[in-house]
């Protein structure tokens, strides 16, 4: 949810914002069927079935095909699911599921953008990210290989590469 945040504190006060880091992230709002899932899912989390939730319809769609083996990062991603609770997943699927779409906002993003995603990125593809790039009149693209949705996660040091490269040429 990160770039969606981003992108909406620069609508909120783009003076402030000197750079944007979107990583793995969406500038659409939902599709109705996207709400409709998260609707169920909201529901089945309020009958307390938050790690069925988790484990069954997020996690298979979060990592790339080489690290769904990795049961250490399978089981952190469960933990951090899971520690922050049933509330919390709610909020932030009502804050998904209401977002703006920001595509007419992006052509107007001016500062220094990096728009980076996995290769494997299932939730939000590399597609939906160049679109995004395109339509940032500064931004840089970077695709991270074997790396999901969780691209910090996954590929630590290549994000770590690619986040200081483009700091440093802004």
């Amino acid at each position: 949810m990160g770039g969606i945040v981003a992108m909406e504190m620069w609508r909120q006060a783009p003076e402030r914002v000197t750079g944007l880091a979107l990583l793995d992230t969406n500038y659409r709002a939902d599709t109705p069927e996207k709400r409709t899932m998260r609707d169920a899912q909201m529901q089945a989390v309020a009958s307390g079935r938050l790690l069925e939730v988790l484990r069954e319809e997020l996690k298979p769609n979060y990592l790339a095909r080489v690290h769904r083996g990795n049961t250490a990062l399978l089981d952190e991603v469960l933990a951090m699911g899971m520690d922050l609770g049933e509330e919390v997943f709610k909020r932030q699927s009502l804050a998904l599921k209401s977002r703006p779409d920001s595509a007419g906002t992006l052509p107007a993003i001016d500062c220094p953008a990096l728009v980076l995603c996995g290769d494997e990125d299932s939730l939000c593809p590399p597609a939906l990210h160049r679109e995004m790039a395109e339509a940032l009149p500064n931004a840089e693209f970077s695709i991270i290989s074997g790396c999901g949705h969780l691209s910090t996660m996954e590929q630590p040091q290549a994000v770590t590469t690619a986040m200081a490269g483009w700091l440093a040429r802004s």
